[in-house]
């Protein structure tokens, strides 16, 4: 009979362990993202330093987990929303999970702290990363411009389930290639073509004609129905016409009958 209890213990102390509670003081987002890698202050120094207002936008180009960081979300890795009109100090938070829709979209499981600025932890929010314009939909809120992501040493390599070509991280033997310390990534992205994620891969590409293909058919069949509905509407409505006028001859007959019989019968 002690098993029951030893189980009672053993989940209690995964609970008290476990990587992420909602609702408890997690403190503000870049105290709480420290902390979620090992809140090491030589990889993860404090923001204020770097600008007046202490942003945690400042994280994306000062702090550095050894494996780099780029534009595409990968999982265990830091995404950090810019400064911008409705978010002045930016954001950070902590990716657990990526997936790819087949849009080239990426839905990502998000654990954050003080997101409605009372310092609570919210646990495996939705996030929708959308490559074409560089935003992140948090669930249930609008659209906001991201600044990349930072990885770290469990990170899986975007590569893994990419669609999108992003060559600052695609690397033959799927590690990380870090940026020098000295070179931002703003610096390497003017060597290289604007747009980042203009081309979709050969197999979106694929899937997406598919789509169209399918639309096409459909749309053909749909207009062919019509077609044909119509037409037989047409002559439903022809061969009621039909033998209305029919029937109207048939008793004009009738009646022309029945008054040269009458005029006989009389006489």
């Amino acid at each position: 009979m002690i098993y029951p209890y030893l189980l009672i213990i053993f989940l209690s102390i995964v609970s008290i362990f476990s990587s992420c509670r909602n609702e408890i003081h997690g403190g503000q987002c870049v105290a709480f993202a420290r902390k979620s890698f090992g809140s090491s202050q030589s990889q993860m120094p404090g923001l204020c330093k770097f600008s007046k207002d202490c942003g945690a936008y400042n994280a994306y180009d000062h702090w550095d987990l050894g494996y780099g960081r780029g534009k595409l979300p990968s999982s265990n890795s830091l995404l950090v929303l810019s400064k911008q009109k409705d978010l002045p100090f930016g954001h950070i938070a902590r990716v657990n999970s990526v997936s790819l829709d087949s849009y080239g979209n990426y839905h990502l499981m998000v654990d954050e702290s003080n997101w409605y600025h009372d310092e609570r932890v919210s646990c495996n929010v939705d996030y929708i990363y959308d490559p074409k314009n560089n935003t992140l939909q948090r669930s249930g809120s609008k659209a906001r411009v991201s600044k990349g992501f930072i990885y770290s040493k469990l990170s899986e390599h975007p590569s893994n389930s990419t669609v999108y070509d992003d060559s600052i991280l695609r690397n033959e033997d799927f590690h990380y290639k870090p940026l020098p310390a000295n070179v931002s990534l703003s610096t390497t992205q003017k060597t290289r073509k604007p747009h980042l994620f203009a081309s979709l891969s050969k197999g979106t590409q694929k899937m997406s004609t598919s789509i169209s293909k399918h639309w096409n058919r459909a749309k053909i069949w749909s207009e062919n129905q019509w077609i044909q509905t119509k037409s037989s509407m047409r002559k439903v409505h022809e061969s009621g016409a039909k033998k209305a006028h029919e029937g109207s001859d048939w008793a004009e007959v009738k009646k022309t009958e029945l008054k040269s019989w009458g005029q006989i019968k009389w006489k």
